[in-house]
């Protein structure tokens, strides 16, 4: 069980150390169990990560350059300087997602819109400054936990010589359900993919906010899990603070993974310039 934001855009050299020198972000470093929107889930962290929750996260994500998405509800980097990533929780409150077509999702027609979505992209990932971007297939297939409901899927794509891998997670709940972006390397990523799942199996919704526990007239979803992994007509309509882009359709997945790529430099920039301001300032 794994998402990402997410994503693994770039290298990222950002500590969570460096995320609390700027913003009075409120860190809760482990052991903690943290809490995450108005009674809406809780997940536990271990004394190797520290976490942000939907206000400090809107922060963040302010930082980067991306307009937060007002959706946020927590976010978690590890403690230890030597692993630089970190994973962003929104909630989307779109009602209960049918899980109907869960042996239905069509992944190779799924790709090839994703495949034709980031071509008509290119242009205009050009025009913001990024470089064309070549999906290559998938880095895992879209596959459904009927037992932990969540969905999972990655795509694996390249960008000059960067690899590039965007890792989602969906995990679904009662009145809609919680988007887990993963920003990493490829290569962090295939790293902490197990440490990314043992901190993703102590997630859990509240009590009367599960999946399992939809009952008759609760609002449904006009769409199901083939279009989340799509970024169907419904799924498109949520904007992501992350990527800083409305799409339609397949686009969603992919076209703003150049402006975020960007906004990451911005902020390493922004970071280390601050880093090296600090080391100036320190008494000789």
């Amino acid at each position: 069980m794994i998402r990402t934001l997410l994503s693994g855009i770039l290298t990222l050299v950002i500590t969570g150390q460096l995320f609390a020198t700027e913003g009075n972000i409120d860190w809760l470093e482990g052991p903690a169990v943290a809490k995450m929107g108005n009674n809406l889930a809780e997940i536990t962290i271990d004394s190797s990560y520290i976490f942000a929750d939907g206000n400090d996260a809107r922060r963040l994500m302010s930082m980067i350059g991306n307009p937060p998405s007002n959706l946020e509800v927590g976010l978690i980097s590890p403690i230890n300087n030597a692993l630089a990533w970190f994973v962003l929780f929104e909630y989307k409150n779109v009602g209960y997602i049918k899980d109907d077509d869960k042996n239905k999702i069509d992944e190779k027609k799924i790709l090839k819109n994703i495949k034709q979505g980031t071509d008509a992209s290119n242009a205009e990932r050009v025009k913001m400054g990024g470089r064309p971007l070549e999906v290559i297939g998938w880095y895992e297939k879209p596959h459904y936990d009927e037992s932990t409901n969540n969905l999972v899927w990655a795509i694996l794509a390249v960008s000059g010589n960067d690899t590039i891998v965007n890792y989602n997670t969906r995990l679904l709940g009662r009145s809609g359900y919680t988007s887990v972006v993963v920003v990493a390397s490829m290569e962090q990523l295939n790293q902490i993919k197990p440490e990314i799942e043992k901190l993703l199996s102590t997630f859990t919704y509240t009590k009367g906010k599960k999946y399992s526990e939809f009952v008759k007239g609760d609002k449904i979803a006009e769409y199901g899990l083939a279009a989340l992994v799509a970024g169907g007509a419904g799924a498109a309509a949520v904007k992501f603070g992350l990527f800083k882009v409305l799409a339609k359709a397949w686009k969603l997945v992919v076209i703003g993974i150049a402006a975020f790529a960007l906004s990451l430099k911005k902020l390493f920039s922004k970071l280390l310039g601050m880093e090296k301001k600090e080391k100036r300032d320190l008494p000789k």
